[in-house]
Formats: structure tokens, C-alpha cells, sequence
């Protein structure tokens, strides 16, 4: 029960992200994403991500690769192909689950003629109810840790490359990170706004001018209804936010254990 709440936080993160930016729905979306990525490194964390969403978040087993055979490690091209030709297939034929699946030990299923008796019944209703359990109680700690600063799940579910293309078509909503000055104390702000206009276009340079309208809680923060702002590359969904830190503003789609 312990093993099966602990994995169940991970695999939690992974089942979210199918739904968002994060994942390669189709061929075409994932060549582009690999393409985008320039280092092995980062090619291979990306890659390693998308099968493991289907894999471990979806419950998805064939789905499956090994990262390594016989001291030999796949390359990320290896790993971009087992995804194009057998993970993105298996969309069309696997059931998504509407939770992420939870592991734990199970009986025999020793196969009698007749039907159930009243106490396996209650056994199977009993594991059923501790899935549910389990379910809860991963986010419950999950929501602890992200109060105290473990894990982030709207870093988790943002794009891996920075959004040049929503930039380009504005109306991009956008959540950027401030440093305030708050009782004596700097502190760090998130606000919320939409991008209403591309002022520069400076994205072989790693950075993009635009202009941002922010939403009237914001405003208390940025002082100005409409600022311009500059994006950097470098800024984009990092894991330690700081002054100018930015990614999309899916806060509407967020999980915890009230809404669970």
C-alpha cells in the first residue's frame, strides 16, 4: 500500500500530462517537438517523457521500451521511432483512462465453475475501495509537497520548447513570474495575463517583445493594466522560478485533493 501510494504521485504528473501542451498527440506533433530540441540530452529527456505518459501515466503496457539492452543505451532517435510507430498508434486502439492507475497486489484469479460467492465479492468491492484510497491519499501528498515547494504541476504540463508559434498568433495567456517587495520583504509574484500584440520578433536572438494585458488581480502587482514585456528562451517553465520566470497559464486546469 505504501509502494502503491508513493508511485502513485509520479504516475499522477504523468497522467495529467496527455491532456496538456506537454505531449506529442500525433507523428507530426512529435517529429516537430524532437526537431525543436537541439542537445541528446534534452532530445532523450523529452522522448523518454512521451513514453513513459502512455506507459506508467496511462497504464498503457505496451507502450513499453527499456532505456538500455546488454550495456548498450538507446539512442533518442531510437526511442522518437518506437514512439512514431508504436506508441502514438496505440491511441487508436487503448481506452484512456479518466485516472491514473494504481498498482496494487492482487490475488489469483483461479478460474471455477459457478458464480462469485458473497465474500469474494466483498474482497473485490474491498480492493476497489483501496485503489480509491490510494488515489486520495497521493494527492493529498501531493498537494503538501507542492506547498512546500516539491514538485510543480503546472511546470509539468507546459510545453517542453517555448510556444514561439501561440506568441506569433497572440492571445497567448500567459503567467509570469515578478519579484515584489512585500512589508520590508521581497518575495516572488505570479500574474496572469493575455499576450494582445508581438512587438519584436527576436526569437534567433532567444527573445520575444510583446505586449501583455494583464487580468485586474494583477494589476496590484505589474501596476499597469497593458506593459511591455520581454520573453527569453532561457526563462521559459524553469524549475527554480525567479524575477521574469514564464509559462502558460493553465491554472484552470490544475488538480488537487479538494477537486479530486
Amino acid at each position: 500500500m505504501v509502494n502503491a501510494q508513493t508511485t502513485a504521485i509520479p504516475t499522477s504528473y504523468l497522467h495529467q500530462q496527455y491532456t496538456y501542451p506537454r505531449c506529442a498527440r500525433t507523428v507530426q506533433d512529435a517529429l516537430d517537438a524532437f526537431e525543436k530540441l537541439k542537445t541528446k540530452k534534452d532530445r532523450l529527456s523529452w522522448v523518454k517523457e512521451q513514453i513513459l505518459i502512455r506507459y506508467l501515466g496511462l497504464g498503457w503496457n505496451a507502450a513499453h521500451h527499456p532505456w538500455s539492452k546488454n550495456k548498450y543505451h538507446y539512442s533518442p532517435s531510437e526511442l522518437l521511432q518506437h514512439l512514431i510507430n508504436v506508441v502514438i498508434p496505440l491511441q487508436q486502439t487503448e481506452i484512456v483512462p479518466s485516472e491514473p492507475p494504481v498498482h496494487l497486489p492482487t490475488r489469483t484469479n483461479n478460474w471455477t465453475i459457478g458464480t462469485k460467492s458473497a465474500d469474494l465479492i466483498a474482497l473485490d468491492n474491498s480492493s476497489l475501495a483501496q485503489v480509491q484510497r490510494v488515489r486520495l491519499n497521493a494527492m493529498l501528498e501531493r498537494d503538501q509537497l507542492e506547498s512546500n515547494g516539491y514538485g510543480d504541476q503546472l511546470m509539468e504540463m507546459q510545453e517542453f520548447s517555448w510556444p514561439l508559434e501561440k506568441l506569433r498568433n497572440t492571445l497567448f495567456k500567459i503567467d509570469m513570474c515578478f519579484e515584489m517587495v512585500d512589508g520590508g520583504k521581497l518575495m516572488l509574484q505570479w500574474c496572469q495575463g493575455t499576450v494582445v500584440k508581438l512587438i519584436k520578433d527576436k526569437a534567433e536572438n532567444n527573445f520575444m517583445v510583446v505586449e501583455v494585458k494583464w487580468k485586474a488581480e494583477a494589476v496590484r502587482s505589474v501596476k499597469e493594466e497593458i506593459t511591455k514585456v520581454k520573453l527569453k528562451k532561457k526563462d521559459w517553465n524553469p524549475e527554480e522560478h525567479g524575477d521574469g520566470a514564464w509559462r502558460e497559464d493553465l491554472i484552470h486546469l490544475t488538480k488537487s485533493a479538494e477537486n479530486y
